[in-house]
């Protein structure tokens, strides 16, 4: 069968499988994929095996409260949906009306059944169902569906409570009210309802149904009886509250497990309790589990870190947490892993403040930070890594604190504190110095060369840079990652490919690019790849070849994706929308360039999308839009200290200003030549060229034929040395700008 063939593929199929399930993996190569690889062949795994059994036979899946979904799990069930269009899988999903699934919109395959209050017909159907099929008075209906509005539960519960409380009589055959509706008195809510008939219960079948509660939705029977205090009669206790159906089985095989009928009768169960009986019955639940599964604890490390954080039992919560934090980090479930060292640090924080108390927080806080920073840096990240640095400098630990310095640093540099963000990463490059520590000198050079990138100190770039990457190349350290989150190597190499092309040596950038390229592809890493293609666009973009970058940001595009980390996501889309642009096709290049700023991660990048998203409303002859994009462009760049984007967007700003209004010509040329000294104090011949471009186009709109040619011949020397290429945009509209001046003097 398919499925046997499938299993023949371990490496396919069994190794992830196993991984996810905690057990035994003995493929090496498997175990040598870093944990993206991993989480990817886990639901490639899954994938795999839904749609080989539902080849053999049409499958249905039905997953309920979706509402309390983990993100990890809501992003398989994304990647499964996306894929069901031609499958034999039918997928039913119960939520509350408050979850917006984020497929909901997109799918044509999607349909939303909202179950709205129950028509009259089919309350006095539910009702006729509980009483067993006889015949039902309509004053009765007519009474639950009163006071239930047609909730299906709450018709349900309250029938129950009229039965159990003598409201409800039976004679001949017929049920009906037994009082006047108006002395009847019951719960106005299904909570109310469920604990009133709780409370009816004979105490040694409340206690039993109270303590399972605490065990969750689901118990096994196992673990009941290991914390019950009543064990002789348990299963007899048990078949009286599935006929009260409060429960039902779930699986007698492996295990005999139960499971609520409803959620909300475990949840009313649970609150009925007193919290200290419910914290003691929590740590017996801990116990429990870790003596009936003592052989394979790592399957039970999140549900004893629940039992045992809504205990008094914190050491055994903080370890639980922290082992769940971990398992969650291996399996790239980034989320979850925040989630659980997050409140691990709770935890901790309740503890004296001893230095081994200390080390554990600290330990904790750079875990979390690697979860967080490849969600682009969530909400707390700032506190954790301030609370890491302050905890490193307390235990005088200079080798961490050199790292927290580095992560510090490149928090603030993408958040567009600049000046901040290369404090801290001068911080970390000395201290990494000073202890003679490649590994944090190469991940701090990469993260100064970003903060001395994105204002343009291109020249610092490259001899930061290039000094790492010759150590690296030195040690012969080219795959490693040394502690970070990617590979160092062919991050530099990203950094210092851009700097020197906008310095003029484009040979020398694409030579460097190329290294760090190869370097990612050696390594299978996609989101390297991704980085360096982006990269190649910063240059690609003021050369201006159209062709050359759609292609370079299509690939990062689907590197990026490919590898899950959308952080570049909003530079290539950008890029694409500027290759668009320099092809000359305008509506697609605007959809591309919006989309990058609507999905824009980086707000330092944010001025960047819109200077292109004003050079594509100018061609297009929407000045207003244009200019209005061009200023928020100069006015972020200023806040984040963007000095490049200053500059470009100084240039066009004062380009339409002077064609808007020929008698402002030299206010226009005041602007231009702001941009140029940014230019000209960096060395960035590129940029450079830029100005000379526009500027002299300026003064051929003026008349002004000499000063233009001038300016024009400046621009043309610069590309030809630069040797951007026949297809530069660029460098075309420099030549035809000097012809027309030839062919009219």
């Amino acid at each position: 069968t398919k499925v046997t063939r499938l299993s023949e593929q371990p490496d396919n199929i069994l190794s992830p499988i196993h991984e996810i399930l905690s057990l035994n993996v003995e493929d090496e190569e498997y175990i040598k994929l870093d944990a993206k690889q991993r989480h990817d062949r886990v639901f490639e795994a899954f994938m795999l095996l839904l749609m080989a059994v539902s080849q053999r036979k049409p499958l249905i899946i039905i997953i309920e409260d979706l509402h309390w979904i983990d993100k990890t799990s809501e992003e398989f069930l994304a990647h499964l949906i996306g894929s069901l269009a031609s499958a034999r899988i039918l997928l039913i999903l119960l939520f509350r009306p408050e979850y917006k699934p984020s497929w909901a919109e997109d799918k044509t395959h999607y349909s939303n059944v909202r179950v709205d209050q129950l028509p009259r017909k089919t309350i006095e159907d539910l009702v006729t169902g509980i009483l067993g099929g006889s015949h039902v008075d309509p004053e009765l209906y007519e009474f639950i569906a009163n006071r239930t509005d047609g909730n299906p539960l709450f018709i349900e519960e309250m029938t129950y409570n009229l039965l159990e409380t003598g409201a409800v009589e039976k004679n001949n055959d017929r049920y009906s009210l037994s009082l006047k509706p108006s002395n009847i008195q019951v719960p106005a809510s299904i909570q109310g309802i469920i604990a009133a008939r709780l409370d009816r219960l004979e105490g040694t079948l409340k206690g039993i149904i109270q303590t399972a509660s605490v065990i969750g939705r689901e118990f096994a029977f196992r673990i009941l009886r290991a914390i019950a205090s009543l064990r002789e009669d348990l299963k007899s206790s048990l078949v009286v509250l599935k006929d009260l159906e409060y429960i039902y089985e779930k699986n007698l095989f492996p295990e005999l497990e139960y499971i609520f009928k409803h959620a909300l009768t475990q949840e009313v169960a649970y609150n009925s309790m007193l919290i200290k009986k419910r914290r003691d019955i929590h740590a017996r639940v801990g116990q429990a589990i870790e003596q009936i599964y003592a052989g394979r604890l790592e399957e039970f490390y999140e549900i004893l870190a629940y039992h045992y954080t809504l205990s008094t039992n914190t050491q055994k919560a903080y370890q639980y947490l922290k082992l769940s934090g971990d398992k969650a980090l291996r399996c790239y479930a980034n989320a979850e892993a925040i989630r659980y060292y997050r409140e691990a640090i709770r935890i901790l924080d309740s503890w004296p403040e001893t230095e081994a108390n200390k080390r554990e927080k600290l330990e904790v806080c750079l875990s979390s930070y690697n979860a967080m920073h490849i969600l682009a840096h969530p909400e707390g990240t700032l506190e954790i890594l301030t609370l890491a640095e302050r905890l490193a400098q307390e235990l005088g630990e200079t080798m961490h604190l050199a790292t927290i310095y580095n992560r510090l640093g490149y928090y603030h540099t993408m958040q567009g504190n600049m000046l901040l963000g290369r404090e801290y990463g001068e911080k970390g490059f000395n201290a990494s110095e000073k202890i003679g520590a490649l590994d944090f000198m190469a991940s701090t050079a990469d993260q100064l060369c970003m903060s001395y990138y994105i204002p343009g100190d291109c020249l610092k770039v490259v001899d930061i840079g290039q000094r790492a990457i010759l150590q690296i190349e030195t040690h012969h350290r080219e795959k490693d990652n040394f502690g970070t989150w990617a590979n160092v190597y062919s991050g530099l190499c990203g950094w210092c490919g851009s700097s020197l092309g906008w310095l003029g040596k484009a040979e020398e950038g694409r030579s460097v690019f190329q290294k760090g390229f190869q370097n990612a592809c050696e390594l299978n890493d996609r989101f390297m790849m991704g980085y360096i293609e982006a990269m190649r666009c910063n240059l690609l973009s003021w050369e201006g070849n159209g062709d050359d970058i759609v292609d370079h940001a299509q690939k990062s595009i689907e590197y990026c994706e490919e590898a899950g980390f959308d952080v570049i996501l909003g530079i290539a889309w950008m890029h694409l929308g500027s290759g668009f642009y320099y092809r000359g096709e305008y509506a697609t290049a605007l959809d591309h360039a919006e989309k990058g700023l609507n999905i824009q991660k980086i707000p330092a990048f944010r001025p960047w999308n819109y200077f292109f998203l004003a050079l594509i409303h100018l061609a297009n002859g929407n000045i207003e839009q244009a200019k209005a994009h061009a200023e928020e462009a100069l006015k972020l760049s200023r806040e984040f200290g963007a000095k490049v984007i200053e500059g470009v967007a100084s240039i066009l700003l004062g380009s339409i200003a002077g064609k808007a209004n020929p008698a402002h010509i030299d206010e226009a040329l005041q602007l231009i030549q702001q941009g140029l000294l940014i230019f000209e104090e960096r060395k960035l011949i590129l940029f450079i060229a830029f100005g000379y471009l526009y500027r002299g186009e300026l003064l051929a709109y003026a008349n002004r034929v000499e000063e233009a040619q001038e300016n024009l011949k400046k621009a043309l020397a610069l590309y030809e040395e630069i040797q951007v290429g026949p297809n530069s945009c660029y460098l075309r509209s420099t030549q035809v700008a000097l012809a027309k001046l030839e062919a009219h003097s």
